[in-house]
Formats: C-alpha cells, sequence, structure tokens
C-alpha cells in the first residue's frame, strides 16, 4: 500500500483535493488501512460533466457528420444494386441514430448561444430559444 494518496480526482489537469497540476505527484493525504473503497467518494459537479460531455459532442461533430454521409452514401449504392438486406438494415439503425445525434447537437449548440445572449446582458427571453 502507497503512504500517500489523493482523495480527489485528477480533472482538467490538476487534482480536485490538492490542485497540483502534475498528475504523478506524491498523494496529498496520507493513506491508512481503515478505509475502504467503498468509503470512497468524489463529489460530481454535474455541470463541469455537462460541459465536458457537451465539448466531447462538439469536438467530434463534423467526423460524425463525415460518418452519416459516407453511410448515407453506401446505403445509396445498395439499394440500386439490391444487396444484402441485413446489413441494409444495419445501415439505417447507424443512419437514424447518427441523424438524431447530429439534431440533439445542433440544439445544444442553439441553447448554448441563447444562454450566452443571457449571460452577455440581454434580457432573459430574446435570444433565439425560449427560456427553459
Amino acid at each position: 500500500m502507497l503512504p500517500f494518496c489523493h482523495p480527489g480526482a485528477f480533472r482538467s489537469n490538476r487534482w480536485t483535493c490538492c490542485l497540483q497540476t502534475d498528475q504523478a505527484v506524491q498523494g496529498c493525504s496520507r493513506t491508512h488501512s481503515a478505509v475502504t473503497l467503498g468509503d470512497w467518494s468524489d463529489p460530481l459537479d454535474p455541470d463541469a460533466e455537462a460541459q465536458l460531455v457537451y465539448k466531447q459532442l462538439l469536438l467530434h461533430k463534423d467526423k460524425l457528420r463525415e460518418k452519416y454521409q459516407e453511410i448515407s452514401n453506401t446505403e445509396a449504392a445498395r439499394e440500386q444494386s439490391n444487396t444484402a438486406k441485413r446489413a441494409s438494415d444495419k445501415n439505417q439503425q447507424r443512419l437514424t441514430a447518427a441523424a438524431h445525434l447530429l439534431e440533439v447537437i445542433q440544439g445544444l449548440e442553439q441553447a448554448h448561444r441563447a444562454f450566452e445572449h443571457q449571460e452577455g446582458g440581454e434580457k432573459p427571453g430574446t435570444g433565439t430559444l425560449p427560456p427553459p
């Protein structure tokens, strides 16, 4: 057992417990045999977690759109040649999921822009989306 540990998590390039920026730095709390893994908890920050998910969606939006176009083109070619129905069904499921995810990303972007407008000094309700 190590003599020191970090009771927090390494998030956003720093430890949440001691704010050290080096991930390999020695722990900030002494360990002891009385603590079990079930006792450990790291309070989640829902806003930070939602921002991480949003950031990942935005980073990969273009790649998702490219894959959607690729599958769509492949599906169109298969329909013309009447090949493999099973592959066609699977591709149709992928197309539907990708289209739905792209719609969700677009909705998130609109909501984000509306929030930025509200934070920028506009009166609530004057953004591109109605207030929640």
